[in-house]
């Protein structure tokens, strides 16, 4: 995993660099494991100490967390609880997406009570079946 560390207004810190990088890392590597870029940008202003934390997946997967309070090691903590609500809902969403698929092919097959799935010919010949059977009623 790949930081990069931004101070605005205020002295780099190796102490703020390292809680981060652990803290962060921990979260991160729970869900996704050990691949991305993280960047982490630390400001000051007036009374607030302020973190914005921007993760690129080597997936494609963009998320972005932020928080300010007074206490810079604090703010730490709630961009770290921030991005870990984040990586679960991630996380949720790619699996109900992986599931999808599979829930609806064995919803096929059973209805169709064959193994294989139907093709444009079966389509077109209920298709076909359908509408003479309904004309039919329509005559008479």
């Amino acid at each position: 995993m790949v930081f990069q560390f931004y101070f605005k207004k205020m002295h780099s810190s190796e102490a703020l660099k390292s809680l981060s990088q652990r803290k962060l890392s921990d979260v991160i590597e729970r869900f996704l494991g050990d691949s991305g870029l993280v960047r982490i940008t630390f400001s000051t202003e007036k009374n607030e100490q302020k973190i914005h934390c921007y993760f690129q997946g080597w997936n494609g997967t963009v998320l972005n967390a932020s928080g300010a309070s007074e206490n810079m090691y604090a703010t730490i903590d709630l961009v770290a609880q921030k991005l870990e609500a984040q990586l679960s809902r991630h996380k949720m969403k790619t699996r109900r997406r992986s599931r999808l698929p599979l829930v609806q092919n064995r919803a096929l097959s059973v209805v169709g009570g064959s193994d294989s799935f139907p093709t444009m010919d079966d389509w077109d010949e209920e298709v076909s079946e359908s509408s003479e059977v309904s004309s039919f009623q329509l005559l008479h």
